[in-house]
C-alpha cells in the first residue's frame, strides 16, 4: 500500500466516524425529552469557543468605538440618548455592575447574545418543525455571520436579534393559547425591541399582519390577548416618548443622516439591501438547495405557502424584510443589509416547513458538521487573525487605543491631580480611549452629526480635557488647536504608540496629546453626571 493509498484510507476513516458522530449528534437533538438539554449543552460550547475566538482573533486591537460608545451612555442612564432609545446602554450597565470593564467581559456578553437568539429560534421552529429538520435549525443559523462574527459587535442591531426572536415566539405562543400570561411577556418584550431601536417597529408590523391576515383573527381580536400586548408595550415605551418631547427629539435628527440624496442613490441602496442580504443567509440557502434538491413545486411552496400555520410564519418572516423596502424609498431612507439580521428567526422554518423538502437526518448532519467545523476553524484561526491585524492594521486606529489610553492617563496624572471627565478626538479615538481609562471620562467628538448632552463647551471649561489626535491627520489637529485656543495648554505631548501582542510587534504610529485644564472651578469637577466613580474599578483584570 503506497503512502498515497494509506493517508486516503485514514482520511476515509476519520471522514466516516466524523459522519457518525453528527448523525448521533443531530439523532439527539431531534430526540423528544432530551432535545432541550442536548441544545443547551450545544450552546453553551457554542459560546465557549466563539468567546474564546474573540478574545484571541481580537486581543491585538481595542473594543470597536460603537461599542464603546453604548458604554460611554451607559454611565449616566436615562429614558433616551442623543442616538437611539436607552435598552442598551441599560443592559451594558447591568453587565458591567458584575462583570469587569474588559474587552472579554463585553465580547462575552455580544455571543451569549446571540446564542440566546439560536436557542429562542429553536424553540420558535417547534410550532412547524420536528425531527431532523428542526435539528438542523440551530446549525443553519450558525452559518450566517449573523450569529458569530458579525455578532461580536454589540451594537442596536445586534441586540435585536435575540429580542425579535424572543418576541416572535412569545407572541406565537399568545396567538395559540389566547393566554395572558404569554401576552404580558409579548407585550413586555416587543416594548423592550422598541426601546433598543425603533426598526422593531417592522417587527410589530410582521406581527400584526400575520394575526389578522389568519381565519381566526376575529377570535383572537375579540379576546384579551392583543390589547393587553398594546398596552403594556405601549406603556414601556411611553416614558420614551416623553423623554422625546423634552428633549426635542435628538434620535429623529440623529437619523437624518440615513437620508439619501438622490433617487440615485436611494436605488443604489435598495438594490444592496436585497443583493447583500441575500449573501448573508447564502449559507443555509445552499445547505437546503444542495441537501434537499427541492423542486419547483416545493420552491413555489416555500415562498407561498398553502397551509394556514405555515402562512402564518411566513408572513412573520417576510413582512418585516419586505414592508422596508417600501417605507425607505417613501422616506428616502439609505437601507443596510445589516438591519435584517434580527429578522431570521423563521428562516428555518420558511426553507424546511413545506411536506414537499425532504430533509432527512443525513442531511441535518452535514448542515450540523459544516457549521462545527467553522466554529472549529475559526477559533484555530484566531491566532493568525490576531498576528494579521497587528501587521495588517485595522481600521479606527483600534491597534493603538489601549496603549494610547495609558499613555493619555499617564501624561494627564503627571499634569494635575484633578479626575480626568473629558477626552476629545475623533469618534473612533475619543470612544474607544475612554473605555480603557482607568477613572470615569466621557468622549467628545471633533467631528459629529449629532453630539451627546454633556459636549459642550461649557463642559471643557469646567472639566479640562485630554484632546488626541493622529499626527498625520492635518484635519484633526488643526480642530484640535482651534478647541484649545484660547485655553491653557498645560501640557503638549507627542508620543509614538507601537502596539505588541506576545513579542511581536505592530507598526509605530505617532499621536499627540494637549492635556487642557479646567477654566473653571467648580464643585461639580467632583460630581460628574452624578455617578460613583467606584463603578469604574472593576479594571483591575486588564
Amino acid at each position: 500500500m503506497t503512502l498515497h493509498s494509506s493517508r486516503l484510507t485514514i482520511f476515509k476513516i476519520m471522514a466516516q466516524r466524523w459522519k457518525a458522530i453528527m448523525e448521533r449528534l443531530v439523532a439527539a437533538t431531534a430526540s423528544p425529552g432530551q432535545d432541550r438539554r442536548v441544545v443547551i449543552l450545544i450552546l453553551i460550547t457554542y459560546t465557549t469557543v466563539w468567546t474564546a475566538y474573540a478574545i484571541i482573533a481580537k486581543s491585538t486591537q481595542g473594543i470597536h468605538p460603537d461599542m464603546a460608545e453604548v458604554f460611554s451612555w451607559s454611565w449616566d442612564l436615562d429614558w433616551g440618548t442623543h442616538k437611539h432609545p436607552p435598552l442598551l446602554p441599560a443592559l451594558v450597565s447591568l453587565w458591567f455592575s458584575v462583570f469587569p470593564v474588559s474587552d472579554w467581559a463585553y465580547y462575552l456578553l455580544a455571543v451569549i447574545s446571540a446564542a440566546v437568539a439560536i436557542y429562542f429560534t429553536w424553540l420558535l421552529s417547534g410550532f412547524w418543525l420536528q425531527g431532523a429538520k428542526r435539528a438542523a435549525v440551530p446549525f443553519l443559523l450558525m452559518l450566517i455571520p449573523f450569529y458569530n462574527f458579525l455578532a461580536l459587535k454589540l451594537d442596536h442591531n445586534a441586540i435585536l436579534v435575540p429580542l425579535w426572536a424572543i418576541t416572535t415566539y412569545t407572541f406565537v405562543r399568545s396567538f395559540q393559547t389566547r393566554s395572558i400570561p404569554w401576552a404580558v411577556l409579548t407585550g413586555v418584550f416587543a416594548g423592550l425591541a422598541v426601546l433598543a431601536k425603533y426598526w422593531s417597529f417592522f417587527l410589530l408590523l410582521g406581527l400584526a399582519s400575520a394575526a389578522l391576515a389568519d381565519s381566526q383573527r376575529l377570535r383572537y381580536l375579540k379576546s384579551s390577548t392583543p390589547w393587553i400586548i398594546a398596552i403594556i408595550s405601549f406603556g414601556l415605551f411611553l416614558p420614551h416618548i416623553l423623554w422625546l418631547e423634552a428633549n426635542h427629539y435628538p434620535t429623529f435628527i440623529a437619523a437624518q443622516h440615513r437620508m439619501a440624496d438622490s433617487m440615485a442613490e436611494l436605488a443604489r441602496y435598495v438594490w444592496g439591501y436585497v443583493y447583500n442580504s441575500i449573501g448573508y443567509v447564502a449559507g443555509p440557502l445552499l445547505a437546503v438547495a444542495l441537501l434537499a434538491k427541492p423542486s419547483r413545486s416545493a420552491l413555489i411552496d416555500m415562498l407561498f405557502p398553502r397551509d394556514r400555520d405555515r402562512r402564518f410564519a411566513a408572513v412573520i418572516f417576510w413582512v418585516p424584510l419586505l414592508a422596508a423596502i417600501p417605507f425607505a424609498i417613501f422616506m428616502q431612507v439609505r437601507l443596510t443589509s445589516l438591519w435584517t439580521m434580527s429578522a431570521l428567526s423563521l428562516l428555518g422554518v420558511v426553507l424546511l416547513s413545506s411536506p414537499l423538502i425532504d430533509f432527512t437526518r443525513k442531511s441535518a448532519a452535514v448542515v450540523a458538521g459544516t457549521a462545527i467545523v467553522v466554529s472549529i476553524a475559526a477559533l484555530l484561526a484566531s491566532p493568525l487573525i490576531a498576528i494579521e491585524k497587528l501587521h495588517g492594521g485595522v481600521e479606527n486606529h483600534a491597534a493603538y487605543t489601549q496603549p494610547l489610553a495609558k499613555e493619555v492617563q499617564k501624561q494627564w496624572e503627571q499634569t494635575t491631580s484633578q479626575p480626568l471627565r473629558i477626552v476629545g478626538s475623533i469618534f473612533s479615538l475619543a470612544n474607544s480611549v475612554t473605555f480603557y481609562l482607568e477613572g470615569k471620562a466621557l468622549p467628545v467628538w471633533f467631528y459629529a452629526r449629532t453630539r451627546p448632552p454633556w459636549d459642550t463647551v461649557e463642559t471643557i471649561d469646567q472639566f479640562g480635557a485630554a484632546l488626541i489626535c493622529p499626527a498625520a491627520s492635518v484635519a484633526c489637529r488643526s480642530t484640535m488647536t482651534r478647541i484649545a485656543a484660547g485655553r491653557a495648554i498645560a501640557r503638549h505631548a507627542e508620543v509614538t504608540i507601537q502596539p505588541r501582542w506576545l513579542g511581536l510587534s505592530g507598526d509605530p504610529r505617532d499621536f499627540v496629546i494637549d492635556i487642557v485644564l479646567p477654566q473653571i472651578r467648580s464643585r461639580a469637577a467632583e460630581e460628574f453626571c452624578c455617578v460613583s466613580a467606584a463603578k469604574r474599578t472593576k479594571t483591575t483584570d486588564r
